[in-house]
């Protein structure tokens, strides 16, 4: 008999818990969802932008990342906690179908692992499927209606 069984169970599984019980939907990404993943890779996730995921993040101990290593136009924020990242995006409905696209292109495996190539290939996923948009729409960072206001989100506009 265990005195506490939760012992066994890392720091990161514990987290992963608690976020497929909460009432948030996290979208599986990166190398875990396209099959490239190799025994020590990071858990990587995408969910619709909400303030309340916002206090939810930072409740379980998630840091919001000022200068994050990888980031496509469609990601607001990215929060990371152990070796768990999370993307707040515009349009999570929007990036769940590219993401499939793309996984069916089978496209990750042969782009290499450079986190430059993958942002320019989600970038120019993401154009395509936007090509009715005006030319000259572009992302930048700004704080949004739906930021608590300490946060830049990202916005689209021409």
């Amino acid at each position: 008999m265990f005195n506490n069984a939760n012992n066994l169970i890392s720091p990161t599984q514990l987290i992963l818990n608690q976020m497929e019980q909460s009432e948030f939907y996290f979208h599986l990404t990166g190398s875990r969802f396209f099959g490239t993943n190799n025994y020590d890779s990071d858990y990587d996730f995408f969910a619709q932008q909400d303030k309340c995921l916002d206090i939810f993040l930072e409740n379980l101990g998630f840091e919001q990342q000022i200068n994050p290593k990888y980031r496509d136009c469609s990601i607001c924020t990215v929060w990371q906690l152990h070796d768990i990242h999370v993307q707040l995006v515009k349009n999570a409905s929007q990036k769940e179908r590219l993401q499939q696209k793309l996984k069916e292109l089978n496209i990750f495996r042969w782009a290499g692992s450079s986190k430059e190539g993958r942002k320019r290939i989600w970038d120019f996923g993401f154009a395509i499927m936007n090509q009715n948009k005006p030319q000259g729409t572009f992302c930048h960072m700004e704080p949004s209606a739906n930021s608590c206001g300490k946060c830049p989100t990202r916005k689209c506009e021409t």
